[in-house]
């Protein structure tokens, strides 16, 4: 099976409150694409801690080209000593779509293709792969 494209997820855009920065985290593969390179950004929103870096968002963006952006909100989990998260780090989905809107904004090559309210989630796409959507 050829791969067809790769997820990177992005925890932070720049040097601000969060600094990971997680990439390649796994290769996606699909038949139904051709054999040519497809690439998801993922940025995962959370409230007073990345929400604020939206041109350090876009100028990754820039640099890496993506095929797919995918913005969504933090899920909550619940209490964990592995975490200080609460359902105050959890952005509405009004929040997520302005963020998307104005991200958008700062891309030219990108649009918005699609957006699912329950899960908290909108998809940008690069103009040239407009094809697939």
């Amino acid at each position: 099976m050829p791969i067809s494209g790769q997820l990177v997820d992005n925890g932070g855009g720049g040097s601000g409150g969060n600094k990971a920065v997680l990439f390649m985290i796994f290769q996606l593969c699909s038949p139904t694409f051709p054999a040519e390179q497809r690439t998801v950004y993922r940025l995962t929103l959370v409230k007073a801690w990345n929400v604020d870096e939206l041109r350090a968002y876009a100028d990754l963006v820039t640099v890496g080209r993506p095929d797919f952006i995918e913005v969504k909100g933090v899920t909550y989990c619940g209490e964990s000593s592995a975490s200080n998260l609460t359902m105050a780090n959890v952005p509405w989905h009004e929040e997520v779509i302005r963020f998307v809107q104005e991200l958008a904004d700062l891309l030219p090559d990108y649009e918005i293709a699609c957006e699912h309210e329950h899960s908290n989630c909108m998809l940008i796409a690069h103009k040239k792969v407009d094809q697939f959507l």
